[in-house]
């Protein structure tokens, strides 16, 4: 048998690596702005796919605004603590805005948050909807004017918007007497950016590195003023998963929550018409209707003035709509089962140090029956601090009988003492450390 020549193959290999490194560096690479996968962010941390920003003239102005647009007499102080679980949404595809996003990912990762990755769904993809982690805020970016430059580097004048959410259900919602004392929060900001290169290059992912870093780091350090970074990523267990939201294509999930006592999900049904299956104009609140009908949900009497409501037996959910002049706000929800006996046991162990039993039991469900080891025990100490932040959160909770409340208020007022569990280092029969 006869080898075949290994020339045509050499040369394939000789035109590759001749042309490999021009597509990678040609002047067009990147100029359609950053990828910006839906889903946790993960940090990059080899050297070699890291983007470094190009050095830029930058000149930003922030500004708090109003639903207008209009400059707040007062800007509000924010005292965010950006360690948190964070939604990133984007709300149009501009590439400016995807640089930003990606930006601002990085930079609450780097400081020990979790970003959650939301960008503008594309017709016809795979993307139903955020990421079913329990966040605690949100931030919405859409670039209001500007473009990018006509080359990497050149003069750029763009205005780009973020609205900040604390992801709560509002006052007067049917179940905001199961929330905990958090802040609800709605703030605009507007960031005008000005920038130029003393240097052009052909190199447009660094450019597009360093206007969504001055744009993403103006905005936090703005948001996280005054506040020590804790990082705190451990979302209430309730020892089972968050159940997956009702789909319906005219609706947008913008996130989920998970607290002690609730848990679900937020969206908007952005218009009140829309275009039904046989082309005409329709209520744009019949397609929820219709997917709902088909999910074994029940419209029931609403507990609260100015929402429609619905149930479903089979896993204790509720869902509720708010309408507006520009839609529908939509907000998917469960109770915690036991909630007063979980509050009595916090009670409990605020003094005893010992794991409540609810708990215990949610924690040992999330080892999937012996398949994966349970987290570990926590420290008496542990417990005991952490009842005490779980009792401040809920003791002005309605949905909490008063004289438990009371309970709370009291004991919450004293001085915090040493648990009365015994350690679980100390040996069998040896009194309690001090």
């Amino acid at each position: 048998m006869r080898n075949n020549s290994l020339l045509p193959i050499l040369g394939v290999l000789v035109v590759c690596i001749i042309t490999f490194p021009l597509a990678m560096r040609g002047p067009a690479r990147g100029s359609g702005g950053p990828a910006v996968d839906p889903g946790v962010f993960r940090r990059v941390t080899n050297g070699f796919y890291q983007v470094r920003s190009m050095p830029l003239h930058v000149d930003n102005q922030l500004l708090a605004v109003d639903a207008d647009g209009q400059a707040l007499a007062t800007p509000p102080v924010l005292g965010l603590d950006v360690a948190r679980f964070v939604v990133l949404s984007g709300e149009d595809r501009s590439p400016l805005t995807a640089a930003v996003l990606r930006a601002l990912a990085e930079e609450i990762t780097a400081r020990g948050g979790a970003a959650i990755l939301d960008p503008m769904p594309v017709p016809g993809g795979d993307t139903d909807h955020v990421l079913a982690l329990g966040a605690n805020w949100r931030l919405a970016v859409e670039t209001v004017s500007g473009a990018p430059p006509e080359a990497p580097g050149g003069d750029c004048a763009a205005t780009v918007r973020l609205t900040l959410t604390t992801i709560r259900l509002p006052p007067g919602h049917p179940a905001a007497q199961f929330q905990d004392a958090g802040r609800a929060l709605t703030t605009v900001l507007q960031v005008a950016h000005r920038s130029h290169a003393e240097q052009p290059a052909n190199d447009w992912p660094s450019w597009y590195a360093a206007f969504g870093r001055s744009v993403g780091d103006t905005v936090l350090d703005t948001v996280s003023a005054g506040v020590v970074s804790t990082p705190e990523l451990d979302s209430p267990d309730w020892g089972s998963s968050l159940p997956q939201p009702a789909m319906v294509d005219v609706m947008r999930w913008s996130a989920a929550f998970q607290q002690q006592l609730l848990r679900g999900w937020v969206g908007r049904i952005n218009g009140l018409a829309t275009i039904g299956p046989d082309g005409r104009s329709l209520p744009s609140l019949e397609r929820l209707k219709s997917v709902l009908a088909h999910g074994d949900w029940k419209p029931v009497e609403s507990t609260a003035p100015g929402y429609l409501m619905w149930s479903r037996e089979k896993d204790g959910g509720w869902l509720a709509v708010h309408s507006d002049a520009g839609g529908h706000d939509v907000s998917l929800w469960w109770e915690r089962p036991q909630a007063v006996d979980l509050f009595t046991q916090w009670l409990a162990a605020a003094a005893s140090g010992e794991e409540p039993a609810l708990e215990r039991q949610a924690r040992l469900a999330d080892a999937g029956g012996g398949v994966e080891a349970p987290s570990p025990v926590p420290l008496p100490a542990e417990e005991q601090a952490h009842a005490r932040a779980c009792l401040a959160a809920y003791q002005d909770c309605t949905a909490i009988p008063v004289s438990y409340r009371r309970q709370a208020k009291a004991l919450l007022a004293t001085p915090l003492s040493p648990p009365l569990s015994t350690p679980l280092s100390s040996p069998a029969g040896a009194p309690a450390a001090p």
